[in-house]
C-alpha cells in the first residue's frame, strides 16, 4: 500500500509539472458530445449567408455542409421560421453533391509542378501567397475546384484572451483572395480547414506571423517563467515529501520486502 502511495503521490507531482502554464493555450471544447464542429449560432449565421447562393452554382462541399448543419437540431433551433422556411427551400432545389463531383481524380496539388504553393491545405487546395497588416490576413488560394473552407483564429494567445475569429469562405476554381480578420494581433495566426482534408483526416494548414514576445522568452509556450518555475517547484516539494515518507517508513519498518 505504501509503495502504491508513493507511486501515485509521485504521478501526481509530474502531471501538476506538465500542466502548469498550459491552461491559457486551451482552446473553447465542444462539450455537447456531437460532431458539430463549431458552435450552432455561428452555424447558423454561416448557412443563413450560404443560402444566399443559388444551390445550382455552388461546389458540392457547400451544399454538403449545409446538409450538414441544416439538419442540426441545434442550429435548426437559432434559425427563424422564415429562414428555417428558407434553409429548407434551398436544401429541395440543390442538387445531388455526389453527382456534382468529377469523376476523375485530380491529380495531387503538390505534384504540379507549375505551382507554387506556401501551404498545402488538401491535394486539391492551396494557399499561392499571403500578407498580413494590423490584424487582417489577406490571403490567396489556389484550388482544381471550387470548395469552402474554413478559417480559424490560431494566434499566440495571452492570459486574457476571450475571443477568436472564426468564418467560413467559398473559393472558386483557380486563385481566389480572400481577408480574415484575426483578434489577437501578436503573434497572429490563422487556420485553414477544407471539408476533403476532415474527411481525409488531415490538419489542413496552419500561418502565422509569428510572435516576437516568443522569441524574447523562450519559457511562454510553458506559461512564461512564472508556470514553469511553479511546476518544477511543485514537482521538487512533492518528490522530497514522497522521499521522507520512504525513508520514514524504512525506519520504522513499515515497508516490508
Amino acid at each position: 500500500m505504501r509503495r502504491i502511495f508513493l507511486a501515485l503521490l509521485l504521478a501526481t507531482a509530474a502531471a501538476l509539472a506538465m500542466g502548469m502554464g498550459v491552461g491559457p493555450a486551451i482552446g473553447q471544447e465542444n462539450e455537447s458530445g456531437d460532431e458539430l464542429d463549431l458552435p450552432p449560432e455561428v452555424a447558423a449565421s454561416e448557412i443563413v449567408s450560404l443560402i444566399e447562393n443559388d444551390p445550382d452554382e455552388v461546389p458540392a462541399v457547400t451544399i454538403e455542409r449545409v446538409q450538414e448543419w441544416g439538419n442540426h437540431s441545434a442550429v435548426r433551433d437559432e434559425l427563424t421560421d422564415e429562414q428555417l422556411s428558407e434553409l429548407d427551400e434551398w436544401l429541395a432545389k440543390a442538387p445531388d453533391p455526389e453527382e456534382l463531383r468529377d469523376e476523375q481524380t485530380a491529380a495531387p496539388i503538390d505534384e504540379k509542378e507549375d505551382l507554387e504553393c506556401e501551404r498545402v491545405v488538401d491535394n486539391q487546395t492551396c494557399v499561392t501567397a499571403w500578407t498580413y497588416d494590423e490584424g487582417t490576413f489577406t490571403l490567396t488560394f489556389w484550388s482544381e475546384e471550387g470548395a469552402s473552407l474554413g478559417l480559424t483564429e490560431a494566434s499566440d494567445w495571452s492570459e486574457n484572451s476571450k475571443q477568436f475569429a472564426y468564418a467560413s469562405k467559398e473559393i472558386d476554381a483557380g486563385e481566389t483572395t480572400v481577408t480574415f480578420r484575426v483578434y489577437q494581433e501578436s503573434g497572429a495566426g490563422v487556420g485553414i480547414m477544407s471539408e476533403a482534408a476532415r474527411e481525409a483526416e488531415q490538419g489542413g494548414a496552419i500561418i502565422s506571423t509569428g510572435s516576437d514576445d516568443a522569441d524574447q522568452n523562450p519559457l511562454q509556450t510553458f506559461g512564461g517563467e512564472s508556470g514553469l518555475f511553479t511546476g518544477v517547484i511543485m514537482s521538487v516539494v512533492l518528490a522530497a515529501l514522497s522521499a521522507a515518507y520512504v525513508v520514514r517508513s524504512e525506519d520504522s519498518g513499515v515497508i516490508e520486502a
